[in-house]
């Protein structure tokens, strides 16, 4: 403050030029080169000094960001420095990378920030005159679902950027609104694909009352029943109350991020009298070598819920099964095979009234390979 008074020194003001920093407005600034030589110990040489008149500004004030749903990506906002060092602010500089591993300092690893080892990230950053900025996770968007992110701002004006603020944080959620599982009891829809969104189920009319249980792909998701409320809250899974003439029962599935729905509808319809089982046989057809074996996968249902029963037959009658009774099992091949021979085995499902439907799976034998 005063050009005869005592100085102090600046820390890590050690480089050959010098930005001033707000704090140093109207304050007298001198330089000191510090030399040695082979013949003696250091030496100092003052240079010249002069007052100062505006600075870089201080640091934004206050950084806060969080997920938007309506803008579909990262809002962040700040408020202006405290002191913008004699001029005007000019811009701002926004800085955002995924968060380091946990140990590393909220600094570590930026721009300009000394090596720090796994502290080091890519970061992203972007120019903005405003306090308020949306970086946004789709749409071209650089941000990765289910990651968090730091971010961090500085302001400059004509004479610099400021330091930069405090590092805030936020996760940016998954769009995943899928599930897993999908299942009906007492009687199940046939096959269960994620992507699909409609299924149809016939059941008998002794069927009053089915239960519905879902599973979403990812845990942050949630899902609602309806548009019939559980017909008992009390019983795991949701309970609906079969009508006559149908029942749709719809399992809603919303993202974690609050906007990314998707719907799973299951019409299920009662009819008089017995209606026939239903089946499939995986894998529809293979290839082996003699001597060796393929294993058979039958998936079954009965509208009515009957028990069911099953038998395997080849055709020709030849190698032989594991047990031809049961839904899954194996059948192995003959050895003595002279060339390929194709042998059609087919599953019978049988319900308790004695309604049956078949599968085939097709197998080719080739001669078995020394």
């Amino acid at each position: 403050d005063d050009i005869n008074g005592s100085w102090t020194t600046i820390v890590n003001a050690n480089a050959a030029s010098y930005a001033p920093m707000v704090e140093d407005k109207d304050k007298y600034l001198r330089a000191t080169a510090i030399y040695t030589d082979r013949r003696g110990p250091g030496k100092e040489a003052i240079g010249v000094s002069g007052r100062v008149g505006a600075g870089r500004p201080s640091a934004p004030v206050s950084p806060m960001v969080e997920y938007s749903k309506a803008a579909g990506g990262l809002a962040v906002r700040w408020s202006p420095p405290a002191s913008d060092g004699g001029e005007p602010i000019t811009e701002y500089q926004l800085q955002w990378r995924p968060a380091p591993p946990s140990g590393c300092l909220p600094n570590d690893g930026w721009q300009g920030s000394p090596e720090s080892g796994q502290c080091e990230t890519v970061f992203d950053q972007e120019t903005v005159t405003g306090t308020t900025h949306t970086i946004r996770s789709h749409d071209g968007g650089s941000l990765i679902e289910e990651v968090t992110y730091q971010l961090r701002v500085s302001a400059a004006n004509a004479v610099g950027l400021s330091s930069w603020s405090d590092v805030v944080s936020a996760r940016v959620p998954s769009r995943e609104a899928l599930l897993e599982s999908l299942v009906v009891s007492p009687v199940n829809i046939n096959e269960f694909h994620a992507e699909t969104t409609s299924y149809a189920i016939i059941v008998s009319t002794a069927v009053a009352q089915m239960t519905v249980t879902a599973v979403t792909v990812d845990g942050n998701a949630t899902m609602t029943f309806g548009p019939a409320p559980d017909a008992d809250p009390l019983a795991p899974g949701h309970q609906i109350a079969l009508r006559p003439g149908g029942s749709a029962v719809e399992v809603g599935v919303m993202a974690e991020d609050g906007v990314t729905a998707r719907t799973y509808t299951i019409i299920i319809t009662q009819v008089t009298g017995n209606n026939a089982p239903t089946v499939s046989v995986t894998p529809d057809m293979a290839i082996i070598n003699g001597c060796t074996a393929v294993l058979l996968n039958g998936t079954s249902g009965d509208p009515e819920n009957d028990t069911l029963s099953y038998y395997w037959t080849a055709s020709p009658d030849i190698g032989h099964f594991a047990d031809e009774t049961k839904e899954d099992t194996v059948w192995s091949a003959p050895a003595a095979i002279d060339s390929p021979q194709t042998v059609t085995l087919t599953l019978t499902v049988t319900d308790s009234r004695g309604e049956a439907v078949t599968e085939s799976v097709i197998v080719t034998v080739r001669p078995k390979t020394h």
